[in-house]
């Protein structure tokens, strides 16, 4: 006889006086004629657990499927227009994902899924690729396998009861015992009906509701799981294919943070200010360091810098060689490749006064060009602000009374005009910026340079600390990179020295 055996048949002897009570009890209460009382007591009782169970599945829903839909994005991705959208992709399948056609027990399907999410990412991010999926390194994807692994192990300690104290060998000895129970206990349900068909029909459509409510509430819970799979494989996924994901933890490694502090200290804010030749780029410098006009002379550098804080960080405002023509501008901004991924802020300036504008619109198409060269992988889009100068030259020229409201401009020309200006050069341009301002930045006649254009710059600057994140990251990460060829380096020094040693003792040995 088996020890499961003997453990059912003393359950079952434990049990049996029980048993025996409820059968007593159920004809004590038919001879006093109480058993009317009794089911109404019985109905009251079962309709408060279904409100009971209506609740717990409402909770389980509310809990873990109507929040899931609002997820936002993570804040350690690239803040891209395609990155938002990819991200967005990648919610909707984990809130479309089926658990009967995924279950949490077959290990093949959640490979298969874990492939289709690492390819969608992967065709993002490697379109030109043979094979997007594999166009990684080892321990990159060992990362990604670490990095899910600990989210879902915080994720489950802290939303699943007992998880923690659970052991998988206790998961499978309990399927087996409710298996070889739920013999037992469909034995009893038919053994029970003679005796009390009243009782058992309650107890039958009792149980189908329990299951049927319990069912969903396991339903919900596997969904919510490979909700939060998905989205952590995409998540890390996304790191990874845009370069973002670092092979050691930050968090965990205090010589990382000794290592990055210097990196981010001296790398400042980038402000690239570029336009056509006459627009006013010096005047404009001039304006944000607050002093006095310089003379400007014939430049024959592309860039100049001038040191510049902004809301208390260092920042650089650097100025770049003018252009007049289209062609001129396609060619400077092939020139300025490296500043412009490395500009945290750009800022283009147009002349109120010049109606010239395919140069400008040239410039800013190579600057796309640039972005999409480089897919986004550490140089997301930075905060680009379109500058309008010289609107005191604007008609009429001998008005010039500020600060003009420019939401109702009905009452000045001024405004009116400077009004019309901005619309003009809005739709030419194509809204390929993200902010228009007008400005004056001539020493005596400035206007709207900190209550406008210093305004703009901080209601970007998260962004554009973003962009320097990731500038500052890709440096850090050739600094890992480094490192670990280094320690590699090392580690194959010394198994060679060591197998060599080896060698060495071998053949003293067999010499003597």
């Amino acid at each position: 006889m088996s020890f499961f055996t003997r453990l059912m048949i003393a359950l079952s002897l434990l049990v049996l006086p029980l048993v025996i009570v409820l059968v007593l009890g159920f004809l004590w209460l038919w001879e006093h004629e109480l058993f009317r009382q009794w089911l109404f007591i019985s109905f009251v009782w079962a309709g408060l657990a279904w409100a009971w169970i209506l609740y717990l599945r409402y909770d389980y829903h509310k809990k873990y499927i109507a929040n899931t839909k609002t997820n936002s994005m993570p804040t350690d991705i690239p803040t891209t227009p395609e990155t938002t959208v990819l991200w967005q992709e990648i919610t909707e399948m984990a809130n479309a994902v089926n658990p009967d056609e995924y279950p949490l027990e077959d290990f093949n399907k959640l490979i298969v899924l874990t492939e289709t999410v690492l390819q969608k990412v992967a065709n993002h991010y490697k379109p030109n690729a043979t094979h997007p999926i594999l166009d990684i390194s080892l321990p990159h994807l060992l990362r990604i396998a670490e990095l899910v692994s600990a989210d879902l192990q915080k994720t489950l300690s802290q939303n699943i009861p007992l998880s923690h104290t659970v052991s998988i060998s206790n998961l499978f000895q309990g399927y087996q015992w409710m298996n070889a129970a739920s013999k037992y206990y469909n034995l009893y349900r038919i053994a029970s009906v003679p005796v009390n068909p009243v009782n058992a029909l309650l107890r039958e459509a009792r149980s189908f509701a329990v299951e049927k409510m319990m069912g969903s509430v396991s339903s919900n819970v596997k969904a919510w799981v490979l909700k939060s799979y998905i989205e952590q494989v995409g998540h890390y996924s996304i790191r990874l294919y845009s370069g973002t994901l670092l092979l050691q933890d930050p968090q965990a490694i205090k010589q990382v943070e000794e290592i990055q502090k210097p990196i981010f200290a001296a790398e400042p804010l980038r402000i690239l200010i570029i336009g056509q030749v006459g627009v006013g780029k010096s005047s404009l410098i001039d304006a944000l360091l607050n002093q006095p006009e310089t003379t400007v002379l014939p430049n024959i550098q592309t860039v100049t810098s001038y040191p510049f804080e902004l809301d208390g960080l260092k920042s650089l405002l650097i100025e770049t060689q003018g252009y007049e023509t289209a062609e001129e501008a396609k060619q400077l901004m092939k020139r300025l490749k490296t500043e412009l991924l490395n500009a945290d802020f750009i800022l283009l300036t147009c002349a109120a006064n010049n109606a010239a504008r395919d140069a400008d619109k040239a410039a800013l198409t190579e600057i796309y060009k640039h972005y999409q060269v480089v897919e986004s992988q550490y140089h997301p889009l930075p905060p680009i602000i379109l500058v309008v100068t010289h609107i005191d030259k604007l008609s009429p020229v001998q008005e010039w009374n500020p600060p003009y409201n420019l939401v109702n401009p009905q009452s000045s020309k001024k405004a009116q005009a400077i009004c019309a200006v901005l619309d003009v050069i809005h739709h030419e341009l194509q809204d390929s910026f993200l902010d228009i301002i007008a400005v004056n930045s001539a020493p005596d006649r400035r206007y709207n340079i900190e209550e406008g254009l210093l305004q703009q710059l901080l209601n970007h600057l998260p962004t554009a600390q973003n962009h320097h994140y990731i500038r500052c990251m890709e440096t850090y990460q050739k600094l890992e990179t480094r490192q670990l060829l280094v320690t590699q380096a090392k580690k194959a020094g010394q198994l060679v020295f060591d197998k060599a040693n080896a060698l060495v003792k071998k053949f003293d040995i067999w010499k003597k």
